[in-house]
């Protein structure tokens, strides 16, 4: 393998991928991109509701956990982040998607990335909508002129398989001869020489250590967790927090690692004795689930085509709001612990989200170790106004789940009763098992203030050749989910970047 490459890209998700198509569409610009995790070969991956098969030892996930939360009673939460290949700015979000139903100004039709309506409608989630948009209006497309209502979600499949990154932008670029790809490489730091990023040392799957040269720029692609923590391994970053684990410091950036803003999210699940919903039972294993199969394999239709989370809306706290600042979403599935506690039976669950937290959280070093997990503090629910407007959201989450036709479902509570006319016993069940929905944004937040990591082409402060390209760069978690503004980005990047290079490439 060449060593020696014009960028070289540190991670494969969201928007590494889109790098790595961009950029290696000219056959001149030599490219490498690097992935800690494995190929994305297991078949669970590209069925969409194969994610709820892989139970609690997932082996796609790095199954990170938080710091014992404060305002959890010291309990951890899991943060799981993807570790295969994954799978002012409003062009670079048409250029990334085909759009199959909609074909408007909010939507593009030349992208890469398939969105379409969901495959599978079940009567339990259409029940949700039906009651919901009783109360607030039925919104049919989130993504267009208007977010707020109650609505079905979109999804990025084609012809029923999930359609990741990976498979819209990495895979058409993998026969180039000037793309390089390496799986199972965990980094260990960026090469810093005179100021000047110049490649990346990393260690592959048999404990080797391996170097390669960056002769134009690294492009760190890692996340809201992996960004961070590679750039203070690499002696970038506060000074104490480098020093304290024997590395070099090389860079002063106070911000890298602070800022650290995610999703806080409490459900609520319920068992409901039919096949409609999705869930374990001898009569589903026997009768429902292998015509589930059969209708996948011949037309890719039917169950396995669902996302689980099928349905939802964004909602006010209060009226005082200008913008909705709760996402909600129900799922057909009784969904407890990110899907890694099982229960018997069918039924459903229904989150709601604060979309736009107050709290803010860190990434730092547990060690030098390059295998070593990040130290994540989210500081979840650390600022009062959090949890008012969770206390809220739940609120409103039940108001609708009081509505007919969808209240026939929820008689029988998986968790402990929670009184809706008792503030005090609502902020209790949040404390005791609130969760995330895995969005981290901030933690190199671009800017120009003293904590900012980044500039505004994402150019790292104070050095040359170093770019960090994902969620991490966002100031402040935005409204919603984060995949599509995560892709957004990387098409953005990669304009700024092949035009900073026009006239040396």
């Amino acid at each position: 393998m060449d060593k020696t490459f014009d960028f070289v890209i540190i991670g494969a998700g969201s928007a590494g991928c889109v790098l790595a198509n961009r950029l290696s569409s000219n056959p001149d610009i030599k490219v490498c991109i690097m992935e800690a995790g494995k190929k994305d070969t297991d078949p669970r991956i590209h069925i969409p509701i194969g994610f709820a098969f892989f139970g609690p030892n997932n082996p796609v996930s790095w199954n990170y956990e938080t710091v014992p939360q404060k305002e959890f009673e010291d309990v951890t939460v899991a943060e799981p982040t993807t570790e295969v290949v994954d799978t002012a700015v409003g062009v670079h979000s048409l250029k990334q998607e085909v759009k199959e139903t909609f074909d408007d100004e909010f939507h593009g039709q030349e992208g890469p990335l398939n969105v379409s309506k969901i495959r599978h409608e079940n009567k339990p989630t259409k029940d949700f909508v039906e009651a919901g948009s009783k109360i607030y209006k039925y919104n049919e497309d989130f993504n267009g002129a208007v977010q707020e209502g109650i609505g079905f979600y979109q999804t990025t499949q084609k012809d029923g398989k999930r359609c990741s990154t990976a498979k819209a932008y990495l895979v058409p670029a993998l026969e180039r001869p000037n793309l390089t790809v390496i799986t199972e490489a965990n980094v260990n730091k960026i090469l810093i020489d005179n100021h000047k990023a110049s490649g990346v040392e990393y260690i592959d799957a048999e404990g080797v250590s391996h170097i390669v040269s960056a002769s134009k720029e690294v492009l760190l692609c890692s996340g809201a967790f992996g960004s961070p923590q590679i750039l203070l391994r690499s002696g970038i970053g506060p000074r104490e927090e480098i020093e304290k684990h024997g590395i070099e410091h090389k860079v002063d950036l106070p911000g890298v690692g602070k800022n650290l803003q995610d999703h806080i999210d409490y459900l609520t699940v319920h068992k409901y004795n039919s096949m409609q919903f999705i869930g374990t039972s001898i009569k589903a294993f026997l009768i429902k689930y292998p015509l589930e199969v059969l209708k996948y394999i011949l037309k890719k239709t039917g169950l396995f085509t669902s996302t689980i989370a099928e349905a939802g809306g964004f909602i006010k706290s209060s009226e005082s709001k200008e913008i909705p600042d709760i996402q909600l979403h129900f799922a057909p599935a009784m969904v407890v612990d990110h899907g890694r506690t099982q229960i018997w039976g069918h039924g459903f669950s229904c989150h709601s989200c604060l979309l736009r937290p107050k709290s803010r959280g860190t990434v730092t070093l547990k060690s030098a170790d390059p295998l070593e997990d990040p130290l994540i503090d989210p500081k979840f629910l650390s600022h009062p106004d959090d949890m008012k407007d969770m206390i809220a959201g739940y609120k409103k989450m039940m108001g609708i789940l009081n509505m007919e036709p969808v209240n026939k479902y929820i008689k029988q509570n998986c968790q402990r009763p929670v009184d809706l006319n008792d503030d005090a016993d609502i902020e209790k069940a949040i404390r005791e098992s609130a969760d995330t929905v895995y969005h981290p944004v901030g933690t190199c937040k671009m800017g120009n203030d003293d904590m900012a990591v980044v500039d505004q082409r994402l150019k790292v402060h104070k050095l040359e050749g170093l770019r960090v390209v994902d969620a991490s760069i966002m100031p402040t978690l935005i409204g919603g989910n984060t995949n599509a503004p995560t892709v957004m980005i990387g098409e953005k990047a990669s304009d700024m970047i092949i035009a900073d290079w026009k006239n040396n490439l």
